[in-house]
């Protein structure tokens, strides 16, 4: 039986944090060492030695010809980590108010102090979700892992639907470029044009140019036939122009999705455009008799299709 990881918080964050980058390494074909670890982490390889060594004291890795290989105890450890850390990531999405680009620190963070029941219990809570609000697959209790399929956005053929299946949440400037486009798991989109210098691509009626290696950091899958019929953002509803509510966008989640669905924005619901701001925002709208205000971004997270006038 593997020794568990001892010592102070820090050294046990530090050995999660080893656990985790050799599970990694090993997904992706390549190998785990202490410089990979130290270009990982940001300290020095003698560092990395020193943490991939008290991994291998425990039973959790072992050494050969300088590359360092998870025991099955240690990839159960690793995988007991990987699932604290997007069950909890999953749990700030779906019930807190926080930025996606502050959920992966967070749970970094938060990862290393949730207890087995803790875990359990947070699971539970969720509904025990599959995957994560990246795209990535949360390990079962039992350390399943389901599987992720799909093509990097970047190869898929100019003018085929797609569906969003996964965002790769580091390098996180490239991540805060697609949160700040609005790129989640869920949303249909349509590559416009690609070339090796650019990728062009619309989603809900907009339109946004990439460069190639930042598509290459979300992966699609084939999308349903009708999955395009989603109507058009609320935002874009002239003024005096009425609406029925579609769906709410796969971007809207957490505490803004719950105050959205609490106006009476759900599937089916006829809203009117009333009166925009002097500088066009926020715009008032018609709901079920009622009159609410919703800033353009708000607004946006609304997909209609238009009415015909009473």
């Amino acid at each position: 039986m593997a020794q568990p990881l001892t010592g102070s918080d820090q050294e046990r964050a530090r050995g999660e944090d080893a656990l985790k980058h050799l599970y990694s390494r090993e997904e992706q074909g390549q190998p785990g060492t202490a410089e990979s670890l130290a270009g990982s982490e940001g300290y020095s390889a003698a560092e990395g030695g020193r943490v991939l060594g008290v991994l291998q004291s425990a039973g959790l890795a072992t050494l050969r010809d300088g590359v360092f290989r998870l025991t099955d105890e240690g990839r159960r450890y690793a995988l007991q980590v990987l699932r604290a850390h997007r069950l909890y990531e999953t749990y700030l999405a779906q019930e807190t108010g926080y930025h996606e680009t502050r959920w992966h620190q967070r749970a970094h963070d938060k990862e290393h102090h949730l207890t087995t029941a803790e875990v359990a219990e947070l699971a539970q809570r969720l509904g025990h979700p599959r995957f994560d609000p990246h795209g990535d697959p949360i390990p079962t209790a039992d350390g399943h892992l389901p599987k992720r399929e799909g093509t990097p956005l970047a190869d898929w053929p100019v003018g085929k639907l797609a569906r969003i299946v996964h965002i790769e949440d580091e390098p996180e400037a490239v991540f805060a470029q697609l949160a700040a486009i609005g790129l989640c798991p869920g949303l249909t989109v349509r590559v416009v044009s690609s070339t090796s210098h650019r990728v062009i691509i619309e989603v809900e009626g907009r339109q946004h140019v990439l460069a190639p290696v930042v598509a290459a950091n979300v992966t699609v899958v084939e999308a349903p036939a009708d999955a395009g019929e989603r109507g058009q953002p609320l935002s874009q509803l002239p003024a005096g122009a009425r609406g029925r509510v579609v769906a709410l966008s796969p971007r809207c989640r957490g505490a803004e999705r719950r105050r959205l669905l609490d106006l009476g924005l759900v599937p089916g619901t006829i809203v009117e455009t009333e009166l925009r701001g002097p500088l066009g925002d926020p715009t008032a709208y018609r709901v079920r008799e009622t009159v609410v205000a919703l800033r353009r971004e708000q607004a946006d997270l609304v997909l209609v299709e238009p009415e015909a006038g009473p």
